[in-house]
C-alpha cells in the first residue's frame, strides 16, 4: 500500500469514527435533555396539583 493510500484510509476511517462518536454523543445529549424535561414537567404538575388541593380544602398558608 502506498503512502497516499494509507493517508486516504486513515482520513476516511477517522471521519467515519468521528461521525459515529458524534451521533452517539448527540443521542446521549438528547436522552439527558428529554429526561430533564420530563422530570421538570412532573415537578410542576405535582406542585400545581398540591396548590389546587390546598385551595379546594382551604389549607392556604
Amino acid at each position: 500500500m502506498t503512502t497516499y493510500q494509507e493517508l486516504m484510509l486513515s482520513v476516511c476511517f477517522g471521519a467515519t469514527m468521528g461521525y459515529l462518536l458524534f451521533g452517539l454523543g448527540m443521542m446521549i445529549h438528547e436522552a439527558v435533555y428529554f429526561i430533564k424535561k420530563k422530570v421538570k414537567a412532573h415537578k410542576e404538575k405535582k406542585t400545581q396539583q398540591n396548590t389546587d388541593d390546598n385551595e379546594r380544602t382551604g389549607d392556604n398558608q
